[in-house]
């Protein structure tokens, strides 16, 4: 008797299957051989395996040579680093040590503040500076000097004043006081007094004409428009008053008016040249400016123009 592997029927021994009709004999060969799909289902995983792993172990291989690199670049930069100035803010001063920093991913190292940033140094050290405030004794006073010198030209030209003409100009106070100790410097008269808010004060310099009893050279009213801290301003009139000799020796008194508005700062001095004109003196008028300032028009230098008329207003 022989069993029929496909539906189990027992029949006698003979080929075919009395109730299926299957083959009995090619039938059990191909139950009994290997199974093609399955073979190849086995061959596929075991070779994805095999890639897996191989790709794992390059994976692995590379981490640690990427590792090894990183912390070689690292160890240079913190060499670097401890070559290098002590840093300027205390933010950097206070960071870990190298040693912590050293085991940290290469990652993190690139965010690390390595220089400090000139902007955050210039902020952090760089300390208000304090505007310094006049004391009462450096603000303006009301007070004013007027000065009348003869220069000579060099001096004149270094207070930047012209010769032969009539200018002014502002000029700061310690060049002023470097000039009258030149040479080249001769102070005629000066005379302070005191200036009140909106009253002229006069200045005389000068003399009278003997016979009609006329002023003879300068007279000068300033007056104080306004007195700040450190300014002022100033209404300057100057009268100047000349004898006119004829040619059969009659004196006659001519004058010209001169209107200045200026504001001086503390530290400043008012310059004014040219305003004595040259002219050949007569025998019988060089005797009016023997003894007051209008003796600088007898000076041989003064008629050359080597030397220069100036009048001062000094604060």
């Amino acid at each position: 008797m022989i069993k029929c592997p496909r539906c189990g029927f027992e029949q006698p021994v003979d080929t075919f299957c009395a109730s299926c009709g299957v083959n009995m004999q090619t039938y059990k060969s191909k139950l009994s051989g290997p199974k093609p799909m399955i073979i190849g289902l086995v061959a596929a995983g075991i070779a994805l395996v095999v890639f897996v792993a191989f790709k794992i172990s390059r994976s692995t291989e590379s981490l640690e040579k990427s590792a090894s690199l990183s912390g070689k670049i690292f160890d240079d930069f913190n060499k670097e680093l401890d070559s290098s100035p002590p840093p300027v803010t205390a933010a950097v001063a206070q960071g870990p040590p190298v040693e912590a920093r050293v085991s940290r991913p290469a990652v993190q190292a690139k965010s690390v503040q390595t220089k400090p940033n000139p902007a955050t140094i210039a902020a952090e050290i760089s300390q208000p500076t304090a505007v310094p405030t006049a004391t009462p004794a450096e603000h303006m006073t009301n007070q004013l000097t007027m000065a009348f010198a003869l220069a000579s030209k060099e001096t004149t030209e270094k207070l930047s004043l012209p010769v032969g003409r009539v200018g002014a100009n502002i000029i700061p106070k310690i060049k002023y006081e470097a000039a009258i100790k030149e040479a080249g410097f001769q102070n005629l008269s000066s005379e302070t007094q005191a200036l009140n808010p909106s009253q002229p004060v006069k200045f005389s310099q000068g003399t009278q004409e003997p016979r009609t009893r006329e002023n003879i050279g300068f007279n000068i009213d300033v007056t104080l428009v306004r007195l700040l801290d450190t300014s002022a301003d100033y209404k300057i009139q100057i009268k100047r008053s000349l004898p006119d000799v004829s040619p059969l020796g009659e004196i006659r008194i001519t004058s010209q008016d001169f209107l200045e508005n200026v504001t001086l700062s503390m530290g400043n001095v008012y310059g004014i040249s040219g305003m004595l004109p040259r002219k050949t003196v007569l025998q019988n008028e060089a005797p009016l400016y023997q003894t007051n300032i209008l003796r600088a028009m007898l000076e041989t230098a003064f008629q050359s123009s080597d030397e220069e008329f100036i009048i001062f207003i000094v604060p």
